[in-house]
């Protein structure tokens, strides 16, 4: 995930070994939902990049979930 800490679009990289289903979304500290980049999508094996807009997002602390093939990952996001 990059630039972080961002003003702007935040890169994610996400690489898989196989097809799964996955997620991806911006929380803020007590977890409400504040963007989708997607949601139950089919993502392919291999390297795929995603874009989440930030620009909306007030400066402060948020959290990027990434949940794929039953997996969660969780990220700090600086928002400038």
């Amino acid at each position: 995930m990059y630039p972080n800490p961002t003003n702007g679009n935040v890169a994610v990289n996400i690489s898989l070994n196989e097809e799964v289903n996955g997620q991806l979304y911006i929380t803020d500290m007590n977890g409400r939902v504040l963007k989708t980049a997607f949601d139950n999508q089919i993502l392919r094996a291999g390297d795929s990049r995603h874009q989440l807009a930030t620009e909306s997002l007030s400066k402060g602390i948020y959290l990027v979930h990434l949940i794929v093939g039953g997996e969660r990952h969780v990220k700090r996001l600086v928002k400038q």
